[in-house]
Protein backbone atom coordinates (compact mmCIF):
# COMPACT_ATOMS: atom_id res chain seq x y z
CA UNK A 1 0.00 0.00 0.00
CA UNK A 2 1.34 3.44 -0.91
CA UNK A 3 2.22 6.13 1.58
CA UNK A 4 1.04 9.10 -0.44
CA UNK A 5 2.02 10.71 -3.71
CA UNK A 6 4.04 13.70 -4.86
CA UNK A 7 4.04 15.85 -7.98
CA UNK A 8 7.01 17.66 -9.45
CA UNK A 9 6.73 21.42 -9.78
CA UNK A 10 7.15 23.10 -13.17
CA UNK A 11 10.59 24.30 -12.09
CA UNK A 12 11.36 20.85 -10.68
CA UNK A 13 10.51 19.20 -14.00
CA UNK A 14 12.91 21.56 -15.76
CA UNK A 15 15.67 20.53 -13.35
CA UNK A 16 14.83 16.84 -13.80
CA UNK A 17 14.92 17.08 -17.60
CA UNK A 18 18.24 18.88 -17.43
CA UNK A 19 19.60 16.15 -15.10
CA UNK A 20 18.24 13.45 -17.41
CA UNK A 21 20.15 14.96 -20.32
CA UNK A 22 23.28 15.41 -18.21
CA UNK A 23 23.29 11.69 -17.36
CA UNK A 24 22.72 10.73 -20.99
CA UNK A 25 19.35 9.10 -20.29
CA UNK A 26 15.98 9.05 -21.94
CA UNK A 27 12.73 8.65 -20.02
CA UNK A 28 12.49 5.10 -21.36
CA UNK A 29 16.03 4.26 -20.26
CA UNK A 30 15.44 5.80 -16.82
CA UNK A 31 12.36 3.63 -16.35
CA UNK A 32 14.23 0.50 -17.40
CA UNK A 33 17.11 1.18 -14.98
CA UNK A 34 14.72 1.79 -12.09
CA UNK A 35 12.25 -0.96 -13.00
CA UNK A 36 9.44 1.59 -13.24
CA UNK A 37 6.89 1.61 -16.04
CA UNK A 38 7.26 4.11 -18.87
CA UNK A 39 3.78 5.47 -18.11
CA UNK A 40 4.76 6.26 -14.52
CA UNK A 41 7.98 7.96 -15.62
CA UNK A 42 5.91 9.98 -18.09
CA UNK A 43 3.56 11.03 -15.28
CA UNK A 44 6.52 12.39 -13.32
CA UNK A 45 7.74 14.50 -16.24
CA UNK A 46 4.23 15.68 -17.12
CA UNK A 47 3.30 17.30 -13.82
CA UNK A 48 1.20 14.39 -12.52
CA UNK A 49 1.19 12.66 -9.12
CA UNK A 50 3.33 9.56 -8.70
CA UNK A 51 3.82 7.34 -5.67
CA UNK A 52 6.20 8.86 -3.17
CA UNK A 53 8.72 6.02 -3.44
CA UNK A 54 8.78 6.45 -7.23
CA UNK A 55 9.36 10.19 -6.83
CA UNK A 56 12.26 9.54 -4.45
CA UNK A 57 13.80 6.88 -6.73
CA UNK A 58 13.76 9.19 -9.76
CA UNK A 59 15.29 12.08 -7.82
CA UNK A 60 17.96 9.83 -6.30
CA UNK A 61 18.90 8.43 -9.71
CA UNK A 62 19.22 11.93 -11.14
CA UNK A 63 21.14 13.23 -8.09
CA UNK A 64 18.38 15.69 -7.26
CA UNK A 65 17.14 16.81 -3.85
CA UNK A 66 13.52 15.69 -3.95
CA UNK A 67 12.51 18.46 -1.54
CA UNK A 68 13.55 20.97 -4.19
CA UNK A 69 11.61 19.17 -6.91
CA UNK A 70 8.15 18.45 -5.50
CA UNK A 71 5.35 20.97 -5.81
CA UNK A 72 4.00 22.56 -2.68
CA UNK A 73 0.34 23.56 -2.91
CA UNK A 74 -0.25 27.28 -3.01
CA UNK A 75 -1.15 28.73 0.36
CA UNK A 76 -2.70 32.10 1.14
CA UNK A 77 -0.49 33.64 3.82
CA UNK A 78 -2.22 37.02 3.75
CA UNK A 79 -3.95 36.58 7.09
CA UNK A 80 -1.33 34.91 9.24
CA UNK A 81 -1.98 34.54 12.94
CA UNK A 82 -0.39 32.91 15.95
CA UNK A 83 -1.99 29.87 17.53
CA UNK A 84 -2.02 30.35 21.28
CA UNK A 85 -2.78 27.34 23.47
CA UNK A 86 -3.16 27.90 27.15
CA UNK A 87 -3.30 24.79 29.32
CA UNK A 88 -3.21 22.58 26.22
CA UNK A 89 -2.36 19.58 28.32
CA UNK A 90 -0.53 16.46 27.24
CA UNK A 91 -0.11 15.65 23.58
CA UNK A 92 -2.71 12.91 22.85
CA UNK A 93 -0.95 11.68 19.70
CA UNK A 94 1.78 9.09 19.30
CA UNK A 95 4.54 8.98 16.69
CA UNK A 96 5.35 5.25 16.82
CA UNK A 97 4.39 1.96 18.42
CA UNK A 98 1.17 0.37 19.56
CA UNK A 99 -1.49 2.67 20.98
CA UNK A 100 -2.45 1.64 24.53
CA UNK A 101 -6.03 0.54 25.11
CA UNK A 102 -6.96 3.88 26.68
CA UNK A 103 -5.24 6.09 24.09
CA UNK A 104 -7.36 9.20 23.50
CA UNK A 105 -6.25 9.29 19.85
CA UNK A 106 -7.43 5.77 19.05
CA UNK A 107 -10.11 6.05 16.35
CA UNK A 108 -12.56 3.22 15.84
CA UNK A 109 -12.92 1.88 12.31
CA UNK A 110 -14.96 -0.70 10.46
CA UNK A 111 -12.53 -3.38 11.69
CA UNK A 112 -13.47 -2.53 15.30
CA UNK A 113 -17.14 -3.04 14.54
CA UNK A 114 -16.47 -6.35 12.81
CA UNK A 115 -14.40 -7.77 15.64
CA UNK A 116 -17.02 -6.78 18.22
CA UNK A 117 -19.42 -8.93 16.22
CA UNK A 118 -17.07 -11.90 15.68
CA UNK A 119 -15.78 -12.04 19.25
CA UNK A 120 -19.20 -13.11 20.53
CA UNK A 121 -19.26 -16.48 18.78
CA UNK A 122 -16.09 -17.15 16.78
CA UNK A 123 -13.20 -19.06 18.35
CA UNK A 124 -10.46 -18.16 15.87
CA UNK A 125 -10.01 -14.64 14.50
CA UNK A 126 -7.10 -13.27 12.47
CA UNK A 127 -6.33 -9.56 12.12
CA UNK A 128 -4.29 -8.83 9.00
CA UNK A 129 -2.96 -5.68 7.34
CA UNK A 130 0.10 -3.81 6.19
CA UNK A 131 2.98 -2.71 8.39
CA UNK A 132 2.07 0.12 10.80
CA UNK A 133 -1.57 0.08 9.75
CA UNK A 134 -2.83 -0.36 13.34
CA UNK A 135 -3.22 -4.13 13.79
CA UNK A 136 -1.53 -4.25 17.20
CA UNK A 137 -3.46 -1.20 18.41
CA UNK A 138 -6.70 -2.94 17.44
CA UNK A 139 -5.54 -6.07 19.25
CA UNK A 140 -4.97 -4.01 22.40
CA UNK A 141 -8.59 -2.86 22.17
CA UNK A 142 -9.76 -6.47 21.72
CA UNK A 143 -7.87 -7.53 24.83
CA UNK A 144 -10.20 -5.34 26.92
CA UNK A 145 -13.37 -6.93 25.56
CA UNK A 146 -15.69 -9.42 27.18
CA UNK A 147 -17.11 -11.80 24.54
CA UNK A 148 -20.37 -12.12 26.47
CA UNK A 149 -21.98 -10.73 29.58
CA UNK A 150 -22.90 -14.04 31.16
CA UNK A 151 -19.33 -14.87 32.22
CA UNK A 152 -16.21 -13.00 33.32
CA UNK A 153 -13.44 -13.64 30.85
CA UNK A 154 -9.74 -13.71 31.63
CA UNK A 155 -7.84 -11.67 29.04
CA UNK A 156 -4.25 -12.42 28.08
CA UNK A 157 -2.01 -10.51 25.62
CA UNK A 158 1.11 -12.24 24.23
CA UNK A 159 3.61 -10.78 21.75
CA UNK A 160 5.44 -13.57 19.94
CA UNK A 161 8.38 -11.27 19.15
CA UNK A 162 9.18 -11.44 22.88
CA UNK A 163 9.36 -15.24 22.80
CA UNK A 164 11.79 -17.84 21.50
CA UNK A 165 9.82 -18.97 18.47
CA UNK A 166 12.79 -21.10 17.34
CA UNK A 167 13.05 -23.25 20.49
CA UNK A 168 10.03 -25.40 21.29
CA UNK A 169 10.81 -26.08 24.96
CA UNK A 170 11.52 -22.44 25.82
CA UNK A 171 8.57 -21.29 23.76
CA UNK A 172 6.02 -23.60 25.40
CA UNK A 173 7.34 -22.87 28.91
CA UNK A 174 6.98 -19.14 28.37
CA UNK A 175 3.59 -19.56 26.70
CA UNK A 176 2.19 -21.32 29.78
CA UNK A 177 3.84 -18.73 32.04
CA UNK A 178 2.11 -15.93 30.12
CA UNK A 179 -1.18 -17.72 30.69
CA UNK A 180 -0.55 -17.59 34.44
CA UNK A 181 0.87 -21.06 35.12
CA UNK A 182 4.01 -21.34 37.25
CA UNK A 183 4.96 -24.56 35.49
CA UNK A 184 4.08 -26.05 32.14
CA UNK A 185 0.82 -27.96 32.50
CA UNK A 186 -0.67 -30.47 30.10
CA UNK A 187 -2.88 -29.11 27.34
CA UNK A 188 -5.81 -31.08 28.79
CA UNK A 189 -5.37 -29.23 32.09
CA UNK A 190 -5.38 -26.00 30.13
CA UNK A 191 -8.69 -26.90 28.49
CA UNK A 192 -10.17 -27.77 31.90
CA UNK A 193 -8.98 -24.45 33.28
CA UNK A 194 -10.61 -22.56 30.40
CA UNK A 195 -13.90 -24.36 31.02
CA UNK A 196 -13.80 -23.00 34.56
CA UNK A 197 -12.43 -19.57 33.64
CA UNK A 198 -13.10 -18.49 30.01
CA UNK A 199 -10.07 -17.09 28.20
CA UNK A 200 -9.68 -14.39 25.56
CA UNK A 201 -6.18 -14.93 24.19
CA UNK A 202 -4.71 -12.14 22.03
CA UNK A 203 -1.48 -12.97 20.18
CA UNK A 204 0.53 -10.28 18.42
CA UNK A 205 3.04 -11.09 15.65
CA UNK A 206 1.59 -14.57 15.17
CA UNK A 207 3.52 -14.77 11.90
CA UNK A 208 6.80 -14.91 13.86
CA UNK A 209 6.20 -18.60 14.57
CA UNK A 210 8.89 -20.80 13.07
CA UNK A 211 7.61 -23.83 11.10
CA UNK A 212 8.86 -26.48 13.52
CA UNK A 213 7.13 -24.89 16.52
CA UNK A 214 4.03 -24.01 14.49
CA UNK A 215 3.53 -27.65 13.47
CA UNK A 216 3.30 -28.53 17.16
CA UNK A 217 1.58 -25.41 18.48
CA UNK A 218 -1.20 -24.94 15.89
CA UNK A 219 -2.79 -28.39 16.45
CA UNK A 220 -2.69 -27.80 20.21
CA UNK A 221 -4.55 -24.50 20.11
CA UNK A 222 -6.99 -25.96 17.59
CA UNK A 223 -7.72 -28.76 20.04
CA UNK A 224 -8.32 -26.15 22.75
CA UNK A 225 -10.99 -24.50 20.61
CA UNK A 226 -12.81 -27.83 20.27
CA UNK A 227 -12.50 -29.02 23.88
CA UNK A 228 -13.30 -25.63 25.43
CA UNK A 229 -15.30 -24.25 22.50
CA UNK A 230 -17.67 -21.90 24.29
CA UNK A 231 -15.00 -20.65 26.67
CA UNK A 232 -12.07 -19.64 24.51
CA UNK A 233 -11.41 -16.98 21.89
CA UNK A 234 -8.05 -16.71 20.12
CA UNK A 235 -7.35 -13.52 18.21
CA UNK A 236 -4.05 -13.19 16.33
CA UNK A 237 -2.27 -10.45 14.36
CA UNK A 238 -0.16 -11.05 11.29
CA UNK A 239 0.63 -9.32 8.02
CA UNK A 240 -0.30 -12.10 5.62
CA UNK A 241 -3.57 -13.92 5.05
CA UNK A 242 -4.03 -16.85 7.39
CA UNK A 243 -4.06 -19.41 4.56
CA UNK A 244 -0.82 -17.92 3.16
CA UNK A 245 0.69 -18.16 6.63
CA UNK A 246 -0.23 -21.83 7.00
CA UNK A 247 1.12 -22.53 3.53
CA UNK A 248 4.41 -20.84 4.47
CA UNK A 249 4.83 -22.90 7.63
CA UNK A 250 3.81 -26.04 5.73
CA UNK A 251 0.58 -26.82 7.56
CA UNK A 252 -1.86 -28.07 4.95
CA UNK A 253 -4.68 -29.84 6.78
CA UNK A 254 -7.87 -27.89 5.99
CA UNK A 255 -9.31 -28.32 9.49
CA UNK A 256 -6.67 -25.94 10.86
CA UNK A 257 -7.40 -23.30 8.23
CA UNK A 258 -11.11 -23.19 7.50
CA UNK A 259 -12.47 -21.98 10.85
CA UNK A 260 -10.64 -18.65 10.98
CA UNK A 261 -12.56 -15.41 10.60
CA UNK A 262 -10.44 -12.73 8.97
CA UNK A 263 -10.53 -8.99 9.65
CA UNK A 264 -8.55 -6.67 7.37
CA UNK A 265 -7.24 -3.43 8.88
CA UNK A 266 -7.13 -0.65 6.29
CA UNK A 267 -6.19 3.02 6.16
CA UNK A 268 -8.57 5.59 7.57
CA UNK A 269 -11.61 6.65 5.65
CA UNK A 270 -12.15 10.40 5.37
CA UNK A 271 -14.57 10.62 8.29
CA UNK A 272 -12.14 8.69 10.52
CA UNK A 273 -9.23 10.97 9.59
CA UNK A 274 -11.36 14.03 10.31
CA UNK A 275 -12.28 12.56 13.67
CA UNK A 276 -8.55 12.27 14.47
CA UNK A 277 -7.93 15.87 13.36
CA UNK A 278 -10.81 16.91 15.59
CA UNK A 279 -8.67 16.01 18.61
CA UNK A 280 -6.35 18.90 17.74
CA UNK A 281 -7.07 22.31 19.25
CA UNK A 282 -9.85 23.94 17.25
CA UNK A 283 -7.79 26.47 15.23
CA UNK A 284 -5.24 23.77 14.31
CA UNK A 285 -7.97 21.28 13.38
CA UNK A 286 -9.45 23.91 11.07
CA UNK A 287 -6.10 24.16 9.23
CA UNK A 288 -6.04 20.39 8.69
CA UNK A 289 -9.58 20.49 7.31
CA UNK A 290 -8.57 23.21 4.86
CA UNK A 291 -5.49 21.27 3.72
CA UNK A 292 -7.07 17.84 3.79
CA UNK A 293 -6.12 16.92 0.21
CA UNK A 294 -2.45 17.71 0.82
CA UNK A 295 -2.54 15.46 3.87
CA UNK A 296 -4.09 12.67 1.78
CA UNK A 297 -1.36 13.06 -0.83
CA UNK A 298 1.42 12.79 1.75
CA UNK A 299 -0.09 10.04 3.93
CA UNK A 300 -2.72 8.05 2.01
CA UNK A 301 -4.53 8.35 5.38
CA UNK A 302 -2.23 5.73 6.90
CA UNK A 303 -2.94 5.95 10.66
CA UNK A 304 0.65 6.02 11.94
CA UNK A 305 1.61 8.77 9.50
CA UNK A 306 -1.40 10.84 10.55
CA UNK A 307 -0.55 10.33 14.22
CA UNK A 308 2.96 11.69 13.52
CA UNK A 309 1.59 14.73 11.70
CA UNK A 310 -0.92 15.51 14.44
CA UNK A 311 1.76 15.09 17.11
CA UNK A 312 3.97 17.64 15.32
CA UNK A 313 1.09 20.07 14.83
CA UNK A 314 0.08 19.83 18.48
CA UNK A 315 3.63 20.47 19.67
CA UNK A 316 4.07 23.38 17.25
CA UNK A 317 0.83 24.96 18.41
CA UNK A 318 1.91 24.67 22.05
CA UNK A 319 5.07 26.57 21.13
CA UNK A 320 3.01 29.39 19.65
CA UNK A 321 3.89 28.84 16.01
CA UNK A 322 1.98 30.78 13.39
CA UNK A 323 -0.56 29.64 10.84
CA UNK A 324 2.13 29.81 8.16
CA UNK A 325 4.43 27.60 10.20
CA UNK A 326 1.67 25.08 10.85
CA UNK A 327 0.81 24.92 7.15
CA UNK A 328 4.50 24.41 6.38
CA UNK A 329 4.45 21.41 8.72
CA UNK A 330 1.56 19.93 6.75
CA UNK A 331 3.42 20.50 3.47
CA UNK A 332 6.65 18.92 4.75
CA UNK A 333 6.83 15.17 4.01
CA UNK A 334 9.13 14.66 6.98
CA UNK A 335 6.23 15.56 9.30
CA UNK A 336 4.66 12.20 8.48
CA UNK A 337 7.64 10.07 9.49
Amino acid sequence: MGRGSLKASVEGIKKAKKALSYHGLTQKALGEELGISRATISNFFNHRNVDRWVFNEICHKLNLNWQEIFEKPEVNYSNDWVVSLNNAGENPFQTAGTLPCNAPSYIQRECDRKIEKYIKNENLISIIGDYEIGKSSLLMQVCQMQPNDSQTWKNCFIDFTDMRTDNSRLFINKFFARLGFDEMESWDVLATDFNQQPMLLCIDEFGALEPEIAKFFIPKIFKLTTSAKANIRIVVCLREKIDDFFRRIQIHHPKYIRNWKCIVVESFKKEEALQLFGLLPEPVAEITFQHYQSIVNFSSLQPRLLQSLCYSLFEAAKQGQTQIELIDIIQNPDSYQ
